[in-house]
């Protein structure tokens, strides 16, 4: 089965990845194939379908082009970033998802956490509930209640404003790692040794790095 990823469409028409969800959501973009792995496999009309349903965006918001619009920050151009002095870019990818568009990078790196947390205490909760129930023999009631919770993780991570699947994964692991430790501190008082809090923190680093290290439009 061939076809261009979402990856090839937005970088090929200069948007965010996510403007293709905008648009599939609109109706202005069929649904896609998929490939067995699960990816999106777009046509190539694709790329003139999104490069001109954006340059009409751009035309509806008074921008003299599609590069640069003299526009105001609630542009509503699907997920442009803001350039300094409120000019809309809608061919300035961004990869920070449709949060970034709405409310500015700084809140999407709070939001992105918040999930982060989230998904932590789904997890985490969950695995503990499972382990408390066939371990401790508190029953089935506590492994169900586990199960759900569980499921509940999976859903979360979904809302991460970043399109890659295997990017929010590895990120995630990080936090998993440093929040069954805390876990462990405040529910089981375990006590965790240095070598504990060292390794917690290098996962936290690379947690950072991956999510949040700023990348130019290739290396998103």
């Amino acid at each position: 089965m061939s076809g261009l990823r979402s990856g090839q469409v937005a970088a090929a028409a200069g948007v965010n990845p996510q403007t293709l969800r905008y648009y599939e959501r609109r109706g202005l973009l069929a649904e896609p194939d998929r490939s067995l792995g699960g990816h999106r496999l777009y046509p190539a009309e694709t790329v003139t379908v999104v490069i001109a349903g954006t340059l009409h965006a751009a035309v509806k918001a008074g921008c003299d082009d599609l590069v640069e619009c003299a526009g105001q920050p609630c542009c509503p151009i699907p997920f442009a970033t803001i350039a300094p002095g409120g000019t809309c870019r809608p061919g300035h990818r961004h990869d920070r998802g449709p949060w970034a568009h709405r409310y500015g990078p700084r809140m999407t790196v709070v939001r992105s956490i918040l999930l982060f947390v989230v998904a932590a205490l789904f997890e985490i909760g969950g695995a503990w509930l499972i382990w408390q129930g066939w371990r401790e023999h508190r029953g089935l009631w506590w492994i169900a209640a586990g199960v759900i919770a569980l499921g509940a993780y999976g859903f979360v991570a979904t809302f991460q404003p970043d399109p890659n699947f295997g990017r929010i994964l590895a990120a995630y692991g990080g936090v998993f790692v440093a929040g069954s430790l805390a876990w462990g501190v405040i529910v089981d008082k375990f006590r965790p040794d240095r070598w504990d809090l060292i390794g917690a923190g290098i996962c936290l680093i690379g947690v950072a790095l991956i999510m949040y290290a700023p990348r130019s439009a290739g290396g998103s």
